[in-house]
């Protein structure tokens, strides 16, 4: 699957550089993330008494807009994102907060579909991991305990893919408020989780991200 992802991107270059400059727009734009992680390996985690709740970050980055009709256009995307989760619960007297928060740089490319002021678009995106760290809080009779630990690049798969769908209203001819929602396809943990006795391996982690996001899209030129 890597290297269908690695495929897709390198045709999607190339198709970009053949698209004519004449009706292209570009802007920046930044947002609110709320994150959390889905997959069956979540559930175990929450099934064990801990809540899950989003991770609150960031995006930031900028675009490009090329017309292919009258009412479709091509949206590729660079953004700095951060996503994660956190969780907190208590068991015998022991209340602990774990987050987990990841820097990605983040290559969605999406089709809108242009209704007057209002845009629906979807698409596929890519990510490049760049850093991140993990938090420990707990407690236990009075006594506290911190931890903090970078997340090493082994630990984490260098490409995630997935998709995005939302939609976007202008309330400026400059300016969008934008909600869409995006979701992981391949877990981002290297490491192999369950021990499959029926085939004698290791199963892959089931743990994939996924987003609500608000963004704010400044079109420099239209």
């Amino acid at each position: 699957m890597k290297k269908i992802a690695i495929f897709v991107i390198i045709v999607t270059v190339v198709f970009i550089g053949t698209l004519p400059a004449q009706g292209m727009g570009f802007g920046v734009k930044g947002g609110l993330n709320m994150a959390k992680f889905t997959g069956a390996d979540v559930k175990e985690m929450t099934d064990g008494g801990l809540d899950e709740k989003y991770l609150t970050a960031f995006s930031v980055g900028g675009f490009v807009t090329f017309p292919l009709g009258s009412s479709l256009t091509l949206r590729p995307e660079v953004l700095f994102t951060q996503n994660g989760a956190r969780y907190e619960g208590s068991e015998e007297g022991v209340e602990a907060k774990i987050s987990m928060k990841m820097s990605w740089l983040d290559i969605p490319v999406l089709a809108v579909f242009n209704l007057g002021n209002i845009g629906i678009f979807a698409g596929p995106y890519f990510d490049l991991f760049l850093s991140g760290k993990t938090k420990l809080e707990a407690s236990y009779q009075g006594q506290s305990f911190d931890e903090e630990e970078d997340i090493k690049s082994e630990e984490i798969k260098s490409l995630l893919y997935g998709i995005i769908f939302g939609a976007a209203y202008g309330i400026t001819d400059n300016i969008d408020i934008e909600v869409r929602y995006s979701q992981g396809l391949n877990s981002f943990d290297k490491e192999p989780d369950n021990y499959d006795s029926t085939y004698g391996a290791y199963e892959e982690s089931d743990v994939k991200p996924s987003m609500i996001q608000l963004f704010v899209n400044f079109y420099l030129k239209k």
